[in-house]
């Protein structure tokens, strides 16, 4: 072994190793440093480290065969006998150590650079960025050509005030391209998350999983307007079409623009991507009056953020008054009439609210029948009054009619499928409510309701596993509205802890101390808890709310067995006795649930059987 090593040194191979090693890494920091500025592909640092690493074992061979003389290449002598080898020196010792740290370094940039690019991408909007790092990871869904995320346009107008504005304009353009066939364009909801300037184009491309992004600004000034579009392909950050239209300001100049940025969309992909797209629909000039416009843009804006109800009455009030035929603000008028119940934002009793909503939804159907959110406004309002026992009925075919028409016109409206979810759980069917808020969801991620309501439905069925996995996603994107429902869910699994940390959540039973108990009680659904619910209601009764008494006897006072004078349906498992009550017996026969049932078929856990006196009109639950 000696020997082999002494003859090594004599023909200079630990040192062409050791320069050749030292150059490579050099040209391999180099590449690393120039390869984005100069636009050269991703994979052009693997390239290198692949050649130097195959020109290594050349370069030694070449050193071990010839030899550099003052004559020029030769090839290298054979040894004298009787010279012997020397012996290593501390010169070729360092040789060796240098040769072992440049290929360790090496090896561990291969290494890494291998780890980041087989890695999963975390997105904000996919349940993959909260899963268990136990769990096995699924790969990253395929990115469409054709798919595109619109941006919140910018407001750059001298007051900042126009935020309102430019979401309008942007979402108008995003309808129109959602009609395009094959077209993946994402929801607003999630694309709207990414307003400002804290990302960069690629980042928020990834994040939603598209190819393409429309971003853009609009600056009012006086009666004109500028707005100026373009359209970005993340793959090389290139920019494929960008424009600037000055306008007069009226509402036909505006639409026009929308045309015409959505028709320069689907021109430029057609180009870019070599393939024939349809021409996008027009868009529809929903009013002529501008103030009334601008007023409805601002009201619908806080609709979405359900603020200010009192707010979005003055505008509509405002914008109906230049436009009486304004269909879609009498639309969101009831919409935002009939949510204001819910909201604690009316000044009139709930019932004479929800005749006002019926009013405005009914009033922009005469003017648009397929107004969307007019349709799903009227079974809204119609099932509140039902659940409220509101005379007389409304039919509960009928409105689970509006909502299918609604989604017939609109096939991801947030308000028609969360709305169509709670009817469906209403008359009994949450498997079906489950499929609606997980369409909603999934086609609006960040709509808060739709995500709690879905996560609700999946604790019901006793879903543990996915359950848990849509508590840790609202948790991550903080979605929980109603930590008290996820009792149950701990107390099935034995999860103590979180357990006692929901219920000392303030927002869920405040002034209570003793969760033992309860957690012991949740255990044992069908023990007797007699006792406690006698501390339970007499510590309700200390409450102030009465809704949010309400609540805590759905969640806490009911699933330990006790009766309520509070009208409610349930359907998982912790609430089996409840169904089993006169209470809520009476309930389905005065809220028309049971008639439904009775013509269109009871759901699975129900079942008609017949009185003790001989009429066939009654019914049990599980």
């Amino acid at each position: 072994m000696n020997t082999l090593l002494a003859e090594l040194r004599r023909r200079n191979v630990f040192r062409v190793a050791a320069a050749y090693l030292v150059v490579g890494w050099i040209l391999i920091q180099v590449i690393t440093l120039i390869e984005t500025p100069l636009g050269l592909p991703d994979w052009t640092d693997t390239l290198v480290i692949v050649l130097l690493a195959l020109g290594l074992p050349i370069a030694l061979l070449l050193a071990w065969a010839f030899e550099m003389t003052p004559d020029g290449m030769q090839k290298t002598s054979p040894i004298e006998n009787n010279g012997g080898f020397r012996p290593l020196g501390s010169t070729d010792f360092v040789l060796i150590g240098l040769m072992v740290l440049v290929l360790a370094v090496v090896g561990f940039q291969m290494v890494k650079a291998g780890s980041l690019e087989t890695a999963p991408a975390m997105r904000p909007d996919s349940a993959i960025a909260i899963a268990e790092s136990d769990q096995p990871s699924a790969p990253a869904p395929a990115i469409s050509d054709l798919s595109i995320a619109v941006l919140p346009f910018a407001d750059l107008s001298a007051a900042g005030d126009q935020a309102y504005f430019g979401d309008g304009m942007a979402e108008e353009i995003l309808n129109l391209l959602a009609r395009i066939e094959n077209m993946d364009v994402t929801s607003r909801t999630s694309a709207f998350q990414y307003r400002g300037d804290g990302f960069s184009i690629p980042e928020i491309a990834a994040a939603l999983n598209v190819r393409h992004i429309l971003e853009g600004s609009i600056r009012k000034d006086g009666d004109t307007v500028r707005i100026t579009a373009q359209l970005i392909d993340a793959i090389g950050d290139r920019h494929l079409w960008s424009q600037t239209f000055d306008r007069p300001l009226t509402t036909g100049a505006l639409f026009a623009v929308q045309d015409e940025i959505s028709v320069a969309i689907v021109a430029a992909l057609s180009e870019a991507l070599d393939i024939e797209m349809a021409t996008p629909e027009a868009a529809t000039v929903i009013t002529e009056n501008l103030d009334a416009y601008e007023a409805y843009l601002e009201a619908r804006n806080l609709f979405r953020a359900r603020a200010e109800f009192g707010r979005i009455e003055e505008l509509l009030d405002r914008a109906l008054s230049q436009d009486p035929d304004f269909a879609n603000a009498w639309a969101l008028r009831g919409a935002a009439r009939g949510l204001a119940t819910g909201y604690d934002h009316i000044e009139i009793s709930p019932g004479d609210n929800n005749r006002l909503a019926l009013d405005y939804a009914n009033r922009a159907l005469v003017l648009d029948p397929q107004n969307a959110m007019a349709l799903a406004v009227r079974g809204f309002v119609r099932q509140s009054d039902n659940e409220a026992l509101v005379e007389p009925l409304h039919d509960w075919a009928e409105i689970v009619a509006d909502f299918d028409a609604a989604l017939v016109v609109d096939p991801n409206s947030p308000e028609a499928l969360n709305w169509r979810g709670n009817t469906m759980i209403a008359l009994g069917f949450p498997a079906e409510a489950r499929a609606n808020f997980l369409q909603c969801f999934e086609a609006n991620p960040f709509y808060v309701v739709c995500h709690a309501n879905y996560c609700d439905q999946l604790v019901g069925a006793q879903d543990v596993e996915g359950a848990l996995n849509c508590h840790r996603e609202a948790l991550a994107r903080g979605l929980i509205i109603s930590p008290g429902v996820y009792l149950s869910l701990f107390a099935d699994i034995g999860d103590e802890r979180s357990f006692m940390m929901t219920l000392s959540d303030p927002r869920v039973f405040p002034g209570w101390n003793r969760n033992a108990e309860i957690y012991q009680a949740f255990r044992d659904p069908g023990g007797d808890h007699s006792a406690l619910r006698v501390l339970l209601e007499a510590h309700l009764e200390t409450l102030p709310d009465d809704r949010y008494r309400a609540r805590l006897n759905q969640e806490l006072f009911v699933p330990l067995g006790g009766e309520t004078e509070d009208t409610f349906v349930a359907w998982g498992p912790i609430f089996s006795r409840y169904r089993r009550s006169t209470g809520f017996r009476r309930y389905m026969e005065q809220s028309g649930v049971l008639t439904y049932w009775q013509t269109h078929g009871f759901p699975p856990q129900c079942r008609a059987v017949s009185r003790q006196d001989g009429g066939d009109d009654d019914f049990e639950c599980d």
